[in-house]
């Protein structure tokens, strides 16, 4: 299974951030750095 390009952009934006900073992203700051937004996070 394949990821859609917005999956994979996704993706691609957890490693670099894992690589400049040595640790994952929280899902605030991922939606910061992607632009998405998450309900369930208020």
């Amino acid at each position: 299974m394949e990821l859609t390009k917005k999956e994979q952009n996704i993706l691609n934006t957890i490693n670099n951030y894992i690589k400049q900073n040595e640790i994952p992203p929280t899902i605030r700051k991922l939606g910061d750095i992607t632009g998405l937004k998450c309900t369930w996070l208020r």
